[in-house]
């Protein structure tokens, strides 16, 4: 084996090595951070829903609008979660054929260029994916805050409300 073979082979290990490396810590951190999240959204929209229909504060009549804005948060964070499975399951196939590549390098194939800018654009797809998760985290918190809103306003002047 010639010292450029031997060099391709050495880095080719170390490339097999952090993808393996990162995609266990990508479905490790994904899924812990996920579930913290989801639940802390999914406890603040709860929580204030059931604080609104046990409240005094607020006339029967207006407790629709707050409601409705932290059923809405609720159903956001539900569907992070969803959309955030969805994207994990996407990114998985490519960092495992990005380690399928490298161990194949390992093993004496031949570098190729196409293939690897295959695997790059899959993984950059995948990634892409990740901005719904994001849009529906912030949703889910925008539901929340105007539901505060919601709230505080028609505790304060919810009196002068023609319904």
């Amino acid at each position: 084996m010639s010292a450029r073979e031997e060099m391709v082979a050495k880095l080719a290990a170390d490339q097999a090595a952090f993808a393996q490396a990162t995609r266990a810590r990508l479905i490790q951190e994904a899924n812990v951070s996920l579930r913290w999240l989801k639940a802390a959204l999914l406890a603040l929209n709860g929580a204030a829903a059931l604080a609104v229909l046990d409240s005094a504060l607020l006339p029967l009549a207006t407790k629709g609008p707050p409601l409705g804005l932290f059923f809405a948060g609720l159903l956001a964070a539900l569907a992070m979660g969803f959309l955030a499975q969805r994207a994990n399951m996407a990114m998985i196939a490519p960092i495992a054929e990005a380690h399928q590549y490298w161990i194949g390098i390992t093993a004496g194939e031949a570098l190729d260029p196409v293939r690897w800018a295959g695997i790059e654009q899959a993984v950059a797809d995948a990634t892409g994916q990740s901005r719904w998760v994001k849009i529906a985290a912030w949703l889910s918190v925008a539901a929340f805050s105007a539901g505060c809103g919601a709230v505080a306003y028609l505790a304060l002047w919810g009196y002068r409300l023609p319904w």
